[in-house]
């Protein structure tokens, strides 16, 4: 199986979740933007402006062997969604939520090699106040990533 990287996969995703067509009609016109802001500091007025955190790639325990080893990290995909009227607020964040974990998926191996599984954990709202609507798309993920390990380690 071949491997892939963190960076890697934060390019791909990112310009995957930039080419995303809403499906929710209000504010459908509105594309996903992303943004180089510091994690979690993404709010304002804008609709649909993201960035990707990921945290530290770990080894999975009892995970696959290759040519390289599986690893996990968590990608947070903070998103700011500004001044949503509240009727619309959570329609919207989960018809996003939906958009970003079908797209996602969409990109497991071989589309991109060494990705492996793409899971939703959930969204977590940092701010639901309204007009300053945003919060964190997360996932779990796991890939395989080149050590230059090729067999389980001995014990």
């Amino acid at each position: 199986m071949l491997t892939t990287t963190q960076p890697q996969i934060h390019a791909h995703f990112r310009a995957v979740i930039e080419a995303i067509t809403p499906r929710y009609e209000y504010l459908r016109d509105v594309p996903w933007a992303y943004v180089e802001e510091l994690p979690g500091e993404v709010s304002g007025p804008e609709i649909r402006c993201f960035t990707l955190d990921m945290t530290v790639a770990e080894p999975v325990p009892d995970g696959l062997f290759s040519l390289g080893e599986e690893y996990s990290f968590d990608l947070e995909i903070h998103v700011a969604y500004g001044a949503l009227p509240k009727e619309h607020a959570p329609w919207i964040i989960t018809s996003d939520a939906v958009d970003l974990r079908t797209v996602l998926l969409a990109q497991l191996a071989p589309t991109l090699e060494g990705l492996l599984s793409v899971r939703r954990v959930g969204f977590a709202p940092i701010s639901n106040e309204e007009g300053h609507w945003y919060g964190s798309h997360v996932f779990e993920i796991h890939y395989m990533e080149d050590t230059g390990v090729d067999l389980p380690p001995s014990v």
